[in-house]
């Protein structure tokens, strides 16, 4: 979307002459000789050249113009933007991958840099075994839905609780290794995001990681526990988004602890081979408040991610000037611009977007990370480089562009520094050319759109559904509104209420927000409620309803596969996320009429008519006098309970259109 472009120059000469003789009758009454011989007329004949002239020059409003005016506003068309992704090395032998590594992708014309994001240690053993203990689930096997491309499981069974585990067989011990946990998020709603902030800690599963000792399972400790004893560092968050595992000093154990040790798990044994033993890793839930249970697509050993791009740490110098406005130029592009160390005679200069608010006695310099070329100030915005003076850029990172969007299956090079062949299952993503001045003034215009003070319902809610990195699915603010005194209007206060989003068709529990998402939530707004304004974040108050209804159906239809329709259709409908009439999840404060199940229910194929009718509800949901449900709280929602469906053959239970009956 762009700012639509005004015409300044929208009257003609014959337009502005016109304009101004009709004009002379109110300003000049006694001025009665309108024609081309009269002097003021000559006159009025050249003003309007005059104006026309002007308008013609104000109307050239260039792209420079306008990325001056972007840049008063504080925005700068965004620079290209680099590449990720995960590569899966094969290693002979254990060793370490250091931070910044180069790798390159082989194409048949070029090679595209990328180097390695963090530090991984490669090992040469084998996941053999993938285990999920589901509690009174069951155990199961999940190997070939880890293997196979199209499938998923939950690592901790569906119904995730305390007590269930994961576990993990390996073929060998090792001291460190490291592996990638691919998250299922394709049903997923998007996390929010609002500007540049932030994503918001909180915990919603409380896990502990252990290796199988000779006589008990050792404890894991997080990271930050030290060097000395068994270490993991959790790059999903607790099973919350895709990200690396890294286990540390698994065999280097004090001398009164067990070592890594291979052993048959009690609880299952391998249906080939009862007797084999592995080396266990198991990650056991100690406590969860989560809505909905992760989901597992696929762990793969050794795998980092990458960013595409390069290092140039061998230094680019050139000899000053001494005149205003000297441009160096680096040798590749696109630039980072944060990357550039620029000395001038042995002092750092300071590297920025543009020189528009820099003193005549600042060490700055601009870039275009484009073109890579480095904009020295003219003695008012920025020094100049005083003559013969050595300027020397010293190391600098370039990369950036779609080009680094590299398919799947493509070759790669290290220069042998991993001893490992590699390989990406997926392809690179996240890639993308510099932002076009127009894509920028989008940008902005759709920035001006979004609400950063919380002045009234509609900004609380905004600021509540996007809160950067939770999956808040709708949210609902009541003004004067306190759930602890319900009947009561509290001035300066405004509840907003929250339900966060589940896969989940069906629901055998509500989805309640943790303490810890609700946190998450008060953090956000807070940073944006106006002032002395009162925010009290809340669950949506959920109502389990109930229902008894018979229906006549049609002829030659099977009436357990229509009850099993119906059940589902009215499961459906009363959905806090998938459900009511536009599929969005249940309104908060929104009564459950009988004539909606009627219509819901009379519209599934197979249904000739309906009968009887009861709802009812818990938590303080109460029936009218006409039978329909009448909801507790304006932030309470509903979601199905039991569902029972009659079918029945007279024709004569059918209610007639408008009637009541069967309400009690």
């Amino acid at each position: 979307m762009t700012i639509p472009k005004p015409d300044l120059e929208d009257k003609t000469f014959e337009q502005l002459v016109e304009e101004a003789r009709t004009l002379i009758p109110q300003y000049a009454p006694i001025w009665t000789d309108h024609n081309w011989s009269d002097p003021g007329i000559t006159l009025i004949d050249l003003q309007a050249w005059i104006t026309e002239a002007e308008l013609y020059r104000i109307n050239l409003v260039t792209d420079s113009h306008r990325r001056k005016y972007l840049q008063l506003l504080g925005v700068h068309p965004a620079a290209p933007k680099r590449a990720k992704v995960d590569l899966t090395f094969i290693p002979i032998d254990s060793r370490i991958v250091k931070k910044g590594t180069p790798v390159s992708a082989i194409l048949p014309d070029k090679k595209i840099f990328f180097e390695i994001d963090d530090d991984i240690p490669l090992t040469p053993i084998t996941l053999m075994k993938v285990i999920v203990d589901g509690g009174s689930g069951g155990i199961v096997d999940r190997t070939v839905e880890n293997e196979a491309a199209d499938l998923f499981f939950a690592p901790f069974s569906l119904r995730i609780r305390a007590g269930c585990a994961l576990y993990l067989a390996f073929d060998s011990p090792a001291d460190s290794l490291s592996f990638k946990c691919y998250l299922y998020e394709k049903d997923l709603k998007t996390p929010g995001s609002h500007n540049d902030e932030q994503e918001y800690a909180f915990e919603d599963i409380v896990l502990r990681w252990e290796y199988s000792g000779a006589n008990d399972w050792i404890r894991i400790y997080p990271a930050k526990a030290g060097d000395t004893v068994p270490i993991v560092s959790d790059g999903t968050r607790n099973f919350r988004k895709s990200g690396c595992f890294t286990f540390h000093n698994i065999g280097m154990t004090p001398p009164d602890v067990e070592s890594w040790t291979a052993k048959a798990l009690s609880s299952w044994q391998d249906p080939e081979d009862p007797a084999r033993t592995f080396y266990w890793l198991r990650c056991v839930v100690e406590d969860c408040s989560a809505v909905f249970p992760p989901r597992i697509e696929m762990i793969r050993m050794n795998t980092a991610t990458a960013t595409e791009g390069s290092t140039i740490d061998f230094p680019e110098s050139q000899t000053g000037t001494g005149l205003p406005g000297q441009i160096m130029k680096l040798t590749p592009g696109p630039v980072i611009q944060n990357s550039v160390e620029l000395f001038v005679n042995g002092k750092r200069w300071e590297i920025r977007c543009d020189l528009d608010s820099s003193g005549p006695e600042d060490y700055h310099a601009a870039i275009i990370p484009e073109t890579g070329e480095i904009l020295f100030g003219d003695g008012f915005r920025g020094i100049v480089p005083p003559a013969d003076s050595i300027i020397r850029v010293e190391k600098y990172r370039i990369g950036g562009g779609e080009a680094g969007n590299v398919r799947a299956g493509t070759q790669w090079y290290d220069d042998g520094r991993s001893m490992a062949e590699i390989n990406n299952l997926r392809p690179a993503a996240g890639g993308a050319d510099a932002e076009t001045l127009s894509e920028a003034i989008g940008r902005f215009l759709d920035d001006l759109r979004k609400p950063y003070p919380a002045v009234n319902n509609a900004d609380f809610e905004y600021l509540a559904e996007n809160t950067p990195g939770l999956r808040v699915w709708k949210a609902r603010a009541v003004p004067g509104y306190h759930p602890r005194n319900p009947g009561i209007t509290t001035e300066g206060t405004v509840t907003i209420a929250v339900i966060p989003f589940t896969p989940l068709l069906h629901l055998e529990e509500p989805p309640i927000a943790s303490y810890g998402f609700l946190s998450a939530i008060t953090r956000h707004i807070d940073r944006h409620r106006l002032l002395c304004t009162r925010c009290c974040v809340v669950p949506a108050m959920f109502i389990r309803v109930e229902i008894r209804i018979s229906v006549v159906p049609l002829s030659r239809i099977s009436t357990d596969g229509l009850e099993r329709r119906i059940r589902e259709t009215i499961e459906e409908y009363l959905h806090p996320i998938r459900g009511w009439i536009d599929h969005q999840g249940w309104p908060m404060g929104q009564n459950v009429y009988r004539s909606e199940i009627y219509r819901v229910v009379e519209a599934i194929d197979g249904v000739r008519c309906s009968g009887r009718l009861l709802l009812s509800g818990n938590n303080g949901a109460i029936r009218d006098r006409e039978g329909n449900l009448i909801l507790p709280a304006p932030i309470a929602t509903v979601y199905a309970g039991s569902i029972s469906v009659h079918t029945v053959t007279e024709a004569r239970e059918c209610r007639k259109k408008g009637e009541t009956h069967g309400t009690g």
